[in-house]
């Protein structure tokens, strides 16, 4: 926020502070309804996966792979072996879409459902995802925010 906003790093830190402490009481106040649990699941176990596998697409298929491997071996003090080029252009991105695949086919569709969740804890549940969303959407904006204005400001093409 100080950077890309140019707001003073004591604001920064105070606004940040209040936010993360803001969103820290939920799970804490609704823990035994299944927030943490939720949240977990989202942020530790699926979005790890799917944020993964478009990272290694976009930088192996969008940025290309000998740019990638430039990058990979920029500074380094060891050369990776180069039979690990068709590791990571073809065999982590096929690995982690069949995981998606596969995950989503076996207990995407439950899941996203909430079956076999407790009537009393799907409204907990339901808003857990809503805020997930809605944390995701502000910081989108945030960033092509900060996108835009260094673009005006000719600090990027």
């Amino acid at each position: 926020m100080a950077d890309e906003f140019e707001i003073d790093r004591k604001k920064a830190v105070l606004w940040l502070g209040v936010i993360l402490f803001l969103l820290c009481q939920l799970p804490i106040f609704f823990l035994g309804q299944g927030v943490v649990d939720e949240l977990d699941f989202w942020g530790g176990t699926f979005c790890l996966v799917l944020f993964g596998t478009i990272e290694t697409v976009l930088f192996v298929w969008v940025f290309g792979i000998e740019k990638a491997w430039e990058e990979i071996h920029h500074g380094a003090e060891m050369k990776i072996p180069s039979f690990y080029k068709l590791i990571i252009r073809y065999v982590t991105p096929l690995f982690l879409f069949f995981i998606l695949g596969f995950w989503f086919l076996q207990q995407g569709l439950p899941v996203i459902m909430m079956q076999g969740v407790a009537p009393a804890i799907q409204p907990y549940i339901l808003a857990t995802r809503i805020g997930l969303i809605l944390l995701f959407l502000v910081i989108a904006f945030l960033v092509r925010k900060a996108w835009y204005r260094k673009k005006a400001l000719g600090k990027v093409e």
